[in-house]
């Protein structure tokens, strides 16, 4: 581990409007609540970058279950005492000595009947910025927690009420932000299904102001069964070539096509993917400065995020969310790339003879950050291909 810097704490006032003197008693001692919650820590559990352990939150744990320790990759990882608590957060990069390094962190204080405190740590260079993140205060009845006040260090608030079920489980979880005061209704609401394993589901309720329910639903969380998450990967994997050659027939080329690509998001929007067209004719040649700025394929004239080949038919859609929910779930970044580049594979073999500037096309497989960009090339097609595109365009 690397020595923490202490630095002089700031904090908004008004943050202790949530926990009346919560922030003051611990403001004056923080190198002492970063020092006490890393040596408490006598065991760590890895978790999804997005997991999000840290809020007291019933079911987050459940959303997001313990995973095995990452190959080599960016993590993210839990300390907890001897008592069970959860005292330290940390993201994670690979130390070039081997092992582990932190890029942030935060560690709490739990003071029973008041709150967590959290302390934030970013960590640049051999020492680390310090300050006060969040207090959060629950509500507590009958032994349950059936209200959660946080108050961040920006000033915002967010609110958050719990419903149980006769088993004893969260079923209904409502949000309010503020500046919005809480009469003008939540934000949001979620529901939970569950069955004898645990929970099964977790969708996000559109409401209106007085928290009534509106048509609108999504899932944010299926705990897929293996079976079923095969035969979705299997309809995808044979269906979604035929439907990206549709899709690239209807939107058509008068021969100025250069490129398809296959965009994807770890986080977000794996399957399906995005699609995009890029053609000689989006910007004049001698316009592209940068290599990322002609496979860019959101600032591409013809660019799709779920397009009628794909939303118009509601079980290819249930079956990749199915399997996007599974890669999320289980942090399998490399996933979505490698699925994708076994479509690609099967679009390359397709006559594009059509649509090819100059005879000229390649079908990429690329993230939103565009980060595989050099080893997607390499894919793509022909070194001559690439680099004669380049030419015409920079």
């Amino acid at each position: 581990m690397r020595e923490m810097k202490s630095l002089d704490p700031t904090y908004e006032v008004e943050a202790a409007e949530v926990a009346p003197g919560l922030l003051q008693i611990y403001a004056a001692r923080l190198p002492d609540v970063a020092d006490e919650a890393l040596s408490s820590v006598v065991r760590w559990e890895w978790a999804h970058r997005e997991s999000e352990w840290e809020g007291p939150d019933p079911v987050r744990r459940q959303v997001y279950p313990s995973l095995p320790e990452p190959r080599g990759d960016e993590g993210r990882r839990y300390g907890f005492d001897a008592a069970g608590v959860l005292r330290v957060a940390e993201s994670v990069d690979p130390g070039p000595g081997g092992g582990w390094e932190p890029w942030c962190r935060s560690m709490w204080v739990w003071d029973e009947g008041v709150g967590s405190l959290e302390l934030y740590s970013l960590i640049e260079g051999d020492g680390a910025v310090q300050r006060l993140a969040r207090v959060a205060v629950p509500d507590v009845s009958g032994g349950r927690m059936v209200g959660l006040a946080t108050r961040f260090d920006d000033g915002r608030s967010w609110i958050q009420r719990f419903e149980y079920g006769e088993s004893g489980q969260v079923i209904r979880r409502f949000e309010f932000w503020d500046p919005a005061p809480m009469y003008q209704g939540p934000r949001a609401r979620y529901d939970y299904t569950y069955d004898d394993a645990g929970l099964v589901l977790e969708e996000m309720v559109a409401v209106d102001a007085h928290g009534d329910e509106l048509p609108e639903r999504e899932v944010t969380f299926r705990r897929a069964l293996p079976d079923a998450v095969r035969v979705a990967q299997r309809d995808v994997a044979s269906e979604l070539p035929s439907r990206v050659r549709t899709w690239a027939e209807r939107v058509g080329s008068d021969g100025d096509a250069y490129c398809l690509i296959l965009g994807y998001d770890v986080v977000s929007h794996a399957l399906p993917p995005t699609l995009a067209l890029g053609r000689s004719s989006d910007r004049p040649p001698g316009e592209f400065e940068l290599d990322e700025e002609i496979w860019s394929g959101p600032d591409f004239s013809t660019f799709a995020v779920d397009p009628p080949e794909f939303a118009g038919d509601a079980a290819f859609m249930e079956a990749c969310a199915l399997v996007s929910e599974e890669w999320l779930a289980t942090a399998d970044e490399d996933a979505p790339r490698k699925f994708l580049e076994r479509c690609a594979q099967t679009l390359r073999a397709d006559d594009w003879s059509a649509f090819a500037w100059d005879g000229d096309f390649v079908v990429l497989v690329l993230d939103s950050e565009l980060d595989t960009l050099r080893s997607a090339l390499a894919k793509a097609g022909p070194k001559d291909v690439i680099d004669r595109i380049r030419e015409r365009l920079s």
